[in-house]
């Protein structure tokens, strides 16, 4: 029975995530801003790193994922400002 409550641990904030990466893909296409739309295609890699670890049973820490989200937005700009020489 503690397998079953550890396979639902912490689904619901990465779902949010990914909701919010499909409606950053959907505002970038809309409006045409890339930043946004490469921004989109980074939640998705950020929550599963999220699940990841909430199903591995490590302690969650705001160091550590701000360090994630540091690194997700530099290389979402850098991607940006290589693909399409523009950030806005």
């Amino acid at each position: 029975m503690t397998e079953k409550k550890n396979e639902n641990k912490g689904c619901l904030f990465p779902i949010i995530l990914l909701i919010i990466g499909f409606v950053c893909i959907w505002i970038g296409v809309e409006y045409d801003i890339p930043v946004i739309k490469t921004l989109g295609f980074g939640f998705p890699g950020y929550a599963s790193c999220m699940y990841t670890e909430s199903v591995s049973g490590k302690k969650y820490t705001w160091k550590r994922h701000a360090m994630y989200i540091s690194i997700i937005l530099l290389a979402c700009i850098a991607i940006t400002f290589i693909f399409y020489r523009k950030l806005w």
